[in-house]
């Protein structure tokens, strides 16, 4: 006659699996917390959210902003309170000089710096008959030239040995693949990074991965309103765009697929391929 074994020893043959998996959640943690990632424009919207997720994967964030600062060390005491680690790095990105003080802080006192996402963005109106030089030159420095910069920056002071490779990610806009005429600054500014994206790949090969993303509308932005937001959002072939952590799952995506260089990732619920005339925000119930 068999017996069945006492319950606890079942329990205990049934938890060694799990007991190992959380073990090697805790070694991969531990890994990726010897290792830091910059983040520009991090300290509030889609920057936060990328910010949070990098943290909650045990990545060491260095959180840049400008004039976010009190939002920037929010979200790190944020992220020390919940286990994570990181810090605030402060500088004018529009200031081509302000580039190399900026790697420096974001190195001081940290893990390696192994991946750079470019997310820190001017977004301001204009349209050819309102266009005027100060409005490019805004959007080209810090869209363009200081995603460029930085990234040759990084490229240049990349570590050897590294066991990871590094990583670039810049955010650019579903714009690139449907545009329109609305925000046209900003518009030919991500136009350039997209270029850039693809240039970078091949020139910083194999030191360096190089990629984007692509999102839709995801946060409501100036004065658009709350319905004009929610009628953008619903403008896609599923009816739904994206969310700041949709985006962040791609960033995820990219950090993790080693194979992965020049390519860019398209958040938008499939928005490109209906063609719209105009920006969402002026085709839907506001704006």
């Amino acid at each position: 006659m068999w017996r069945l074994a006492p319950m606890h020893r079942l329990c205990q043959r049934e938890a060694r699996p799990m007991r190992e998996i959380l073990k090697t959640t805790r070694r991969e943690m531990a890994n990726r917390t010897k290792r830091s990632i910059l983040i520009t424009g991090g300290g509030q919207r889609i920057g936060a959210a990328l910010v949070r997720s990098c943290a909650r994967e045990g990545w060491f964030v260095a959180v840049h902003c400008h004039a976010s600062v009190k939002e920037a060390e929010t979200l790190v005491g944020e992220i020390r309170a919940a286990g994570g680690a990181g810090k605030v790095v402060s500088a004018d990105l529009s200031n081509p000089a302000a580039i190399p003080g900026l790697l420096l802080e974001a190195r001081r006192n940290a893990p390696p710096l192994i991946a750079l996402v470019n997310n820190a963005s001017v977004f301001e109106y204009d349209a050819v008959g309102s266009l005027n030089a100060e409005g490019i030159d805004r959007h080209l420095a810090v869209n363009l030239r200081a995603p460029v910069l930085l990234s040759q920056a990084f490229n240049d002071t990349f570590g050897d040995g590294y066991k990871d490779d590094g990583c670039i990610i810049n955010i650019l806009d579903n714009k690139v693949f449907a545009v329109n005429p609305d925000y046209f600054s900003y518009t030919v500014s991500k136009f350039g990074l997209h270029g850039a994206t693809l240039a970078m790949a091949m020139a910083m090969a194999p030191r360096l991965r190089v990629n984007a993303i692509a999102p839709g509308i995801t946060l409501e932005s100036g004065g658009q309103g709350e319905k004009s937001f929610r009628d953008g959002q619903r403008m896609s072939p599923i009816g739904r765009v994206c969310s700041a952590d949709d985006i962040a799952n791609a960033l995820s995506f990219i950090l993790s697929t080693p194979s992965l260089n020049g390519h860019v990732i398209t958040v938008d619920g499939g928005q490109t391929l209906q063609r719209l005339p105009r920006d969402v925000a002026f085709l839907g119930g506001g704006g």
